[in-house]
């Protein structure tokens, strides 16, 4: 496929929070792109999103509206409630927001979930904080799972994940076709990595 031929979206952190979803999906349109990606961070106002039914159908209606499709939808509050946290209150409740945002990228039509691939989050992890991170992510394929979505590693700025390499190897060892990768080049090239021979 041809690098023009794939569908350009606009990330929505980079439209003004405080708009309501018909203007933000009204922008998207008329600056003629292909669809919207929602983004969802740890702040309690869009996690909130997460337990907001009319919000949701907001954002569907939209969606229709607009004729925008919600291909991808960037889940970020895992930063701080990261899967491989050794202290299992907080990782409990990253596994728990994972899987409601499994049923929120259900509801309103996104079928990939980007998660921001951290074991633990700025400190330094250990062979215990891997194998934490992918007991959690196994538990978490079976919730993508339940929900029809993929939950997609994306490569970060931390030598956890930094590459499509390391990232396939939870893949393989996840086992799941609900378990994929995102690859982001920006991350990707920070981390000193030919971002095309990755």
């Amino acid at each position: 496929m041809e690098l023009q031929e794939l569908p350009f979206g606009l990330y929505e952190k980079s439209i003004c929070t405080s708009w309501p979803w018909e203007d933000k999906f009204a922008l998207v349109k008329d600056a003629g792109y292909d669809y919207l990606e929602i983004a969802i961070d740890g702040t309690p106002e869009k996690l909130a999103r997460l337990d907001n039914l009319q919000e949701m159908k907001e954002i569907r209606r939209c969606s229709e509206k607009y004729d925008l499709p919600l291909y991808t939808f960037a889940f970020t509050a895992n930063r701080f409630f990261p899967l491989g946290e050794p202290d299992a209150s907080i990782r409990k409740e990253g596994i728990r927001l994972l899987g409601k945002a499994c049923d929120f990228a259900a509801y309103v039509g996104a079928r990939i979930i980007n998660i921001a691939a951290y074991d633990v989050y700025e400190k330094p992890g250990s062979a215990e904080t891997e194998r934490l991170f992918l007991e959690s992510l196994a538990e978490c394929a079976d919730l993508a799972a339940s929900s029809g979505v993929i939950i997609s590693l994306e490569t970060m700025d931390s030598p956890f994940i930094s590459t499509t390499e390391r990232a396939m190897e939870f893949v393989r060892m996840t086992d799941s076709p609900f378990i994929q990768i995102g690859a982001d080049p920006a991350n990707i090239t920070a981390f000193g990595h030919d971002p095309v021979t990755d």
